[in-house]
């Protein structure tokens, strides 16, 4: 069995839109993703998104808000059918960092 456990964000600012690098999901069964952040009350927006072609990229429907001095997500999903995907983040307001990994397990 193949387990893939990376850390695909990190120390992210904020303040400015983060976007992970290309995650190759082929061949996972499952994954997750778990987010971790601090900061001045940052406020911003995390979306999951999967590709056919690792360059046309459509929102998983996984998504949180961000907010509050510290704070956490996690997201675990099963049978997906895309090859790649991604992890955007989108800041509106404030001032922080955020971790973000990613983990699958497959054959």
């Amino acid at each position: 069995m193949r387990v893939v456990a990376d850390k695909v964000i990190v120390d992210g600012d904020l303040a400015t839109t983060l976007t992970s690098e290309v995650i190759d999901v082929r061949l996972q069964y499952g994954w997750s993703v778990i987010a971790a952040w601090a900061g001045s009350s940052p406020v911003a927006t995390l979306k999951v998104q999967a590709s056919p072609d690792a360059s046309t990229w459509v929102d998983v429907g996984v998504s949180t808000g961000i907010s509050g001095a510290t704070g956490s997500y996690f997201v675990n999903k099963e049978w997906q059918f895309y090859p790649y995907l991604r992890i955007v983040v989108t800041p509106t307001s404030g001032t922080g960092t955020i971790q973000v990994w990613f983990t699958g397990k497959g054959g």
